[in-house]
């Protein structure tokens, strides 16, 4: 039964308010005529805000047959039921979901009808369609200022035409190429630890989240953009950490805020300004970064060729400035032998930002994007890419892979310490490892320094050749899953259960859930157990048991370079130290899992 069934229409509604005027008008002062004029305004406010309400209510009635919260209130639906202890919020949807007998329930945020599902039939159903449902759920919509028309935001043909042109970044040669970076970034934070225990008495905690936030960043920034934020032990690019830390936080705000929805509202709000000032950031670092890249790329053929550009044929020779002032020569401002990159729009700008000498240099994301962009400017029958593709497709890297990485890290040594002896066969896997690889070899004197040494493993060691650090990063992200709850929007109408959803229902994948419900894993299912994926085999009957990466069409597609990341960063972090922890720690769902108090633990070095 609809919670609106017995309030008046929007005609019936609108009809009296008409006559209501009409009666009012006649005779009044001045006065009395603004104050009715500001009564009537407001009245037919409340109509049209009512007339919203009660539409959608009618389109979505069917949700209203499910599993939900018991209190519900006019404007705000059931979000005024969250608790605003974070540390219960998790719980208190995990209870919605679980208590649910169907594997689904529904949840009204203000006029926004959401069916939660936690069962693997259910997820199945939406997550495994090929062509319906792989739009994203409206609460993205409120980055696209941000990310633009992205892979994350796009769907459809447009969708289609992003994940070809990204898909080949992400082959196993170019991954492998990064392998340099993420393990040189890996040593700073070692150092950056080291420095911590140090300065501390024995058995001091120390926020280790920190720490790896600031690692997580500066890989994904040099893997993108091949920019070396230095993070780790400097301030010269907190406004752009800030930045990010803004836009992630502030998703989730306007979600459950009825005025910050609205875009107008929001656009005049102190919010909006804050969202102004950080996208302008934002968007500021990219452009900045792609037009040095652009020159370094011209400036240095053996790095564009890498990077699959073609190279153009010599041509007469004139002086042009390399990216951090020298001079080279080449035709109309490039090298002899230089990449095709079409227009060069940063001409001899100083755009403060220097890079590793030659040899030291390796393709990233940008690069890969960049001569995409050139191969097809000389295919007039090619979809042409724009610098703005180019900048959307970083930024929705930047997003989809830093906060993720670093939630991870941040559970996964949480784990390490909270469970020991459930944990031990990784860690002495992961010991042995950095032990045959060099990997406790050339340790820094200083956080301050880099090594780029390069790396003796490569990434079939990793993915391969750990058994028992995959058993525990997937309990790891069992049950503390970086990306809690996953979006869509049902784009053609589809059965769940006894149940039809109309088109235009938002329908939120509760991963957390599904990974800690009895149902799908057993008792132990709150338990740490690393053991029960050393046979897992995610078959076709138990494919949607375990989603940390999502599945489908709109899988992560770049769970290969987190996978890799994961364990290049596990390695050099249990190997180096032991972690202990006196406490337990909740957690809250944002855009990913954070942690409701600081993950503070106590290391000590293991190699004295």
């Amino acid at each position: 039964m609809s919670l609106l069934a017995n309030l008046p229409t929007a005609e019936s509604l609108g009809a009296m308010t008409a006559a209501t005027a009409s009666t009012l008008v006649a005779g009044l002062t001045p006065t009395k005529l603004a104050v009715t004029a500001v009564i009537l305004i407001c009245t037919s406010l409340v109509v049209m805000v009512g007339n919203v309400y009660y539409e959608a209510h009618k389109k979505f009635q069917v949700i209203d047959n499910m599993h939900q919260p018991k209190r519900w209130y006019p404007i705000f639906g059931h979000s005024l039921d969250v608790p605003l202890d974070k540390s219960k919020r998790e719980e208190y949807f995990t209870n919605l979901t679980v208590r649910a007998p169907e594997g689904l329930s529904s949840f009204w945020l203000g006029p926004i009808g959401t069916v939660f599902l936690h069962s693997p039939e259910h997820i199945k159903t939406i997550l495994g369609s090929t062509s319906a449902h792989t739009k994203k759920g409206w609460m993205y919509n409120m980055v696209s200022p941000w990310l633009g028309g992205g892979l994350l935001l796009s769907h459809g043909k447009e969708w289609t035409e992003h994940r070809e042109l990204i898909t080949p970044s992400f082959k196993s040669a170019n991954l492998e190429a990064l392998l340099d970076i993420m393990d040189a970034q890996a040593r700073v934070l070692v150092a950056k630890i080291k420095e911590i225990i140090a300065a501390s008495p024995p058995g001091h905690n120390f926020n280790v989240y920190n720490n790896i936030v600031t690692c997580a960043l500066d890989i994904i920034c040099e893997t993108a953009m091949g920019i070396d934020l230095k993070s780790q032990n400097s301030h010269e690019h907190d406004a752009y950490i800030e930045a990010i830390k803004f836009m992630t936080g502030m998703l989730l705000k306007r979600a459950f805020s009825p005025l910050l929805r609205n875009d107008l509202l929001f656009s005049l709000s102190r919010h909006g300004a804050q969202f102004r000032h950080h996208l302008k950031v934002l968007h500021g670092m990219t452009s900045r970064v792609m037009r040095a890249r652009r020159r370094l790329l011209q400036e240095t053929p053996a790095l564009a060729m890498a990077a699959g550009f073609r190279i153009s044929d010599p041509g007469p020779t004139t002086p042009v400035h390399g990216p951090t002032g020298g001079q080279g020569t080449g035709t109309a401002g490039r090298p002899a032998t230089s990449p095709d990159l079409g227009h060069m729009d940063s001409g001899d700008e100083d755009l403060g930002i220097t890079w590793k000498d030659e040899a030291r240099l390796r393709p990233v994301f940008l690069d890969h994007m960049l001569a995409a962009q050139a191969t097809r400017r000389g295919d007039p029958a090619a979809k042409q890419i724009t610098d703005e593709d180019i900048m959307r497709e970083v930024d929705t890297f930047m997003f989809a892979g830093h906060d993720t990485m670093s939630t991870f890290l941040g559970w996964a040594t949480y784990c390490a310490a909270q469970y020991p002896a459930q944990s031990a066969a990784a860690i002495q896997e992961l010991g042995d490892f950095a032990t045959r690889f060099g990997l406790l070899d050339h340790p820094l004197k200083s956080s301050t320094e880099r090594i780029d040494v390069p790396v003796r493993y490569t990434t079939r060691d990793l993915l391969r050749g750990l058994p028992h650090t995959d058993s525990f990063v997937q309990e790891v992200m069992r049950m503390y899953p970086s990306v809690p709850q996953l979006g869509r929007e049902v784009t053609e109408p589809v059965q769940l259960g006894a149940h039809t959803l109309p088109v235009g229902t938002q329908v939120v994948i509760h991963v957390w859930a599904l990974h800690r419900s009895p149902k799908v894993w057993g008792p132990t299912s709150h338990q740490f157990d690393p053991s029960r994926f050393d046979d897992f085999k995610a078959t076709s009957s138990r494919m949607y048991d375990f989603i940390p990466f999502s599945r489908g069409v709109r899988n992560c597609i770049g769970s290969t370079f987190a996978s890799i990341e994961q364990r290049v960063l596990l390695a050099h972090l249990l190997s180096n130290f032991t972690f202990t922890s006196a406490r337990k720690v909740s957690a809250f769902p944002e855009v990913v899992l954070r942690p409701v108090e600081n993950i503070e633990l106590s290391a000590t070095f293991r190699h004295q």
